[in-house]
């Protein structure tokens, strides 16, 4: 009897066993690494943002938005030859725009039909700039086309200096549009791009706003982008004199908010339902008086939930946002509620309090990343010491304002966490003197705090070896380790930003105290 009669799946070939299940785990397993290897190089080539994706918490309500969710998934998956492959979804800041373009992108990512996915951001305009969304689109193509990666390593291989293009146009065309037409590829695909009108160079957004209008029809057909902002007028000049238009929707025009929003509320309130502290006809009446402004029901609910005061009573608080509803020919809808919300946390005749409240905020708005309530303190503390005023002191260590902006900010109820505000609306009422009145927020003054915060923390923190390596020449695998707990956030933000907040203020602003 053979030795081998029970054996299977192998061929001899000249003495030599070839096991077929084998060599077929062994080219998956070459191929993983290959892909591997190309996915890192492009990361490493691209440098995408890779925090500017889909963020869960940003999704629409599940059951809301149903109607404009269900017209933008059929025009991606029915692409016929006259129609647009361009969608503007435009629109008032806080009518829910980004929640929309996150849903969608969610949806597309399950379908396998995402393209990419870029969402602008001003708290964030250090790093989310317009050549930064066109590589980090260029990159999720990579990841999510068949081929992309390789046709786009191809182009950059060939034109090494494509990357160092401040053109726009170019960068698109090389990084996104020559790889799309070497591809081969037909099942439906959606780029989006969230909140362009927060993109904060204006020439830049203008050369991006081009591109995407003049320049889709020459994708392949299966290719489509969605693009959402507000119509700021340089916007507004682009579209109508395009000779491709795009497709657009007005948010204004959506069918249904009213009862969007009711759902999002009655949502929100359920533990004050469940304790009759309010009912469902207080949801409605909210919803109703809402007009159509997600931002504003969402800063109530979040405000309706913070106890800024000792015996605040709920239901008269409702009463009193109840009389702060937007309407039709307010230019700035939210600022009343804003304003409110402000009130009741700070005495704006305590001039001891405001001037907290001014320095904690200006640098909230004024960081280039945003940073935790200990950063921020470290870089404030730093800048005291410096000017020897009372963030010196030993009591002055933990944060007195932001811990209690939760209805206006994110991360204020963790001290490591980084800081913003929910909505960039908030950004823009604060830094608009003529609207924020008393709590107006000047940028200079955060700029003047980070700036001589991070050179003082530098002076002080920055060493030969911050590591303690025990030598250059032995290779260490746990370095990421030891530089987090060397470089502490705030070092490592001072390191990398602290030449913007200088270039922002005047010399004479930060020479004192370094002179000697």
């Amino acid at each position: 009897m053979s030795l081998l009669s029970n054996a299977q799946n192998f061929t001899i070939n000249d003495g030599e066993f070839s096991n077929i299940q084998g060599n077929q785990y062994k080219s998956t397993t070459y191929n993983f690494v290959l892909q591997e290897n190309i996915n890192q190089k492009l990361a490493k080539k691209l440098n995408p943002d890779l925090s500017a994706h889909i963020q869960a918490d940003k999704e629409c309500l599940e059951g809301t938005r149903i109607q404009i969710i269900e017209k933008i998934t059929q025009w991606v998956m029915n692409r016929e030859d006259d129609t647009a492959q361009a969608f503007i979804l435009y629109g008032a800041a806080g009518t829910g725009k980004s929640a929309i373009s996150h849903t969608i992108g969610k949806k597309f990512k399950k379908m396998n039909c995402l393209g990419g996915f870029f969402c602008f951001n001003r708290t964030f305009h250090g790093e989310r700039t317009a050549t930064r969304a066109i590589h980090s689109i260029a990159y999720n193509l990579g990841l999510n086309v068949p081929g992309f990666a390789e046709a786009l390593i191809e182009v950059m291989d060939k034109d090494p200096y494509i990357l160092s293009s401040t053109s726009i146009k170019e960068n698109w065309e090389n990084l996104v549009l020559k790889p799309a037409e070497m591809v081969n590829y037909s099942d439906p695909l959606v780029i989006i791009i969230d909140a362009l009108d927060e993109c904060s160079n204006v020439a830049e957004r203008g050369s991006l706003i081009t591109a995407l209008t003049e320049e889709a029809h020459k994708f392949p057909k299966n290719y489509c982008f969605l693009v959402t902002s507000r119509l700021e007028n340089d916007i507004v000049d682009i579209f109508q004199n395009c000779s491709n238009a795009p497709r657009s929707e007005d948010m204004a025009q959506l069918k249904q908010t009213e009862d969007d929003i009711y759902r999002f509320v009655h949502h929100r309130m359920e533990y004050f339902i469940r304790r009759h502290s309010l009912h469902d006809n207080h949801c409605k009446a909210l919803a109703k008086m809402a007009e159509g402004y997600f931002q504003w029901a969402f800063t109530v609910c979040n405000a309706l939930h913070q106890i800024n005061k000792p015996g605040a009573n709920l239901k008269k608080k409702f009463s009193h946002f109840m009389t702060l509803g937007p309407n039709s020919i307010d230019l700035y809808s939210l600022d009343k509620l804003y304003k409110s919300i402000l009130e009741s946390i700070f005495d704006a005749s305590d001039e001891d309090i405001m001037n907290e409240y001014r320095k904690a905020i200006s640098q909230v708005l004024a960081a280039s990343i945003p940073l935790s309530q200990v950063s921020l303190t470290s870089l404030k503390l730093a800048y005291g010491h410096l000017h020897g005023d009372q963030y010196g002191k030993e009591e002055e260590e933990e944060d007195v304002v932001i811990q209690y902006l939760g209805s206006l900010f994110i991360g204020v109820d963790r001290p490591n966490i980084p800081v913003w505000p929910v909505h960039t609306s908030i950004r823009d009422f604060l830094l608009d003197g003529n609207r924020s009145g008393k709590f107006a927020i000047n940028l200079v003054e955060g700029h003047t705090i980070l700036a001589v915060g991070s050179l003082k923390i530098m002076i002080k923190k920055l060493h030969f070896n911050m590591c303690n390596l025990k030598s250059s020449y032995v290779p260490n695998a746990n370095l990421p380790s030891e530089v987090v707990k060397a470089i502490t956030p705030e070092l490592s933000y001072a390191c990398c930003f602290w030449h913007l907040h200088l270039e922002a203020i005047e010399p004479k602003q930060v020479s004192y105290g370094f002179g000697q």
